[in-house]
């Protein structure tokens, strides 16, 4: 897919990059916010794009059992909101 966006018309969210899988969308367990599940499908490291039309005012890394790890900087992060 090359540079080519990986979100279709209907789609909530999508990556650039092939080797990043959006695995899950859902709600959090514990507030309002929205759990985005990645993951690097081909063992190596990769830097991807997140497309959505989601919207969002921060993001954390969390760990699987969505203890959050991380406030992720914004302005470091790439996040591309489609409307």
């Amino acid at each position: 897919m090359g540079s080519e966006m990986c979100i279709r018309d209907s789609s909530i969210a999508g990556t650039d990059n092939e080797n990043i899988v959006l695995e899950t969308i859902k709600k959090s367990h514990t507030d309002d916010g929205i759990i985005l599940r990645l993951f690097e499908s081909q063992g190596k490291p990769a830097i991807c794009s997140i497309n959505t039309i989601l919207k969002y005012t921060q993001a954390f890394e969390t760990d699987l059992m969505e203890n959050e790890l991380n406030k992720i900087d914004l302005n470091s992060l790439s996040l591309i909101h489609l409307r």
